[in-house]
């Protein structure tokens, strides 16, 4: 394995609001869709693609030939909106850079069936045949909605046009079997396995409490630099708590769903999913508590430091947790293993 000194693994954060604006998670300028970028050496990984990762990428000078792989927590619009679309608005000769080999993308494979409504009402379903398609299919549909832009871009450059198709290398997550996980089960009680094994990187995964998704991952990064586990959405999870034991940096989800039940009208069965599959600050602190070595707050509802102000997230982790703590900032550059 490289020595720490030639591979320095360093993370930035693209996007750190959370949630679709119809969940209370209003626009908070400054704050784009979770995303972040894990860079070991020459090689840069993504995490998530929410809802303004393709400015926030061109706004950190990011080209997108650099990215060795794309790492997709769960299949919720504010973490995948803009999967496609970074393809999509960088090829052919895009100012980014261009994707021209195909790009590994872990994440989520299809589910058999959905979860029952808070109250067993029925709902209107998209295609209840297949109402929960995994990653690759969310590609391939993705890429039939744009057939008419990518086909008439071709025609219209046809000596740099793109074989879309051919740039994805999706590797869909498969979870262990052994752990019996299932939309009516989606994180029972795990050891993380390993998704992503090279000579610099070692990514490996767990199933986390964001019920009714399934499956929702966390992810966490071993590189010779140190090591940065991701949360995704999740309520307070054992299984995170295992995967994030002695990490150098933790970046977890945090949800003031105190500050939404007393000013956001929201339904009781909405205030009940956030406090089951969200975190508060001081679960943040409990988990961390457990052996992270630092903490980077993201995906903040609310978002707006007006309502909410780093110092009381900060404040609130600290009454579980005695280590670094900060609130991340969309473009805010972390060097790992150095907290």
């Amino acid at each position: 394995m490289p020595s720490a000194e030639r591979a320095g693994t360093t993370l930035v954060l693209l996007g750190t609001g959370g949630g679709p604006l119809s969940a209370g998670a209003r626009y908070v300028p400054g704050r784009s869709g979770p995303a972040s970028l894990v860079t070991v050496g020459k090689r840069t990984f993504l995490v998530d693609a929410g809802p303004g990762t393709v400015r926030r990428l061109g706004q950190a000078g990011v080209s997108v030939d650099r990215l060795a792989g794309v790492f997709v927590t769960h299949a919720h619009s504010d973490h995948i909106a803009d999967l496609f679309a970074m393809f999509l608005l960088s090829n052919p000769g895009g100012t980014m850079g261009e994707f021209t080999t195909p790009v590994p993308i872990f994440g989520p494979g299809p589910s058999e069936e959905l979860p029952t409504t808070y109250d067993g009402k029925r709902v209107p379903i998209i295609n209840r045949e297949r109402p929960a398609p995994g990653i690759a299919e969310f590609l391939e549909l993705q890429q039939q909605a744009f057939r008419y832009d990518i086909n008439v871009r071709n025609v219209e450059q046809s000596p740099t046009a793109v074989d879309y198709p051919a740039l994805f290398d999706v590797r869909e997550i498969r979870v262990p079997p052994a752990c019996r996980a299932s939309p009516t089960n989606p994180a029972p009680r795990m050891s993380p396995f390993v998704v992503l094994d090279d000579e610099e990187v070692t990514v490996s995964a767990t199933l986390v409490a964001h019920a009714p998704v399934f499956p929702s991952f966390a992810f966490r990064f071993d590189t010779p630099g140190g090591s940065v586990t991701f949360s995704g959405d999740t309520g307070e999870s054992a299984n995170l708590v295992e995967l994030a034991r002695g990490t150098d940096l933790l970046v977890h989800e945090v949800v003031d769903v105190d500050h939404y039940a007393r000013t956001s009208g929201g339904s009781a069965s909405v205030i009940d999913f956030m406090r089951r599959s969200h975190t508060t600050p001081e679960g943040v602190g409990r988990v961390a508590a457990s052996g992270a070595r630092s903490v980077v707050l993201s995906h903040l509802l609310p978002g707006d430091p007006g309502e909410v102000t780093p110092e009381q997230w900060c404040a609130r982790v600290a009454s579980e947790y005695d280590g670094p703590v900060s609130v991340g900032e969309d473009l805010a550059t972390y060097e790992v293993g150095t907290a």
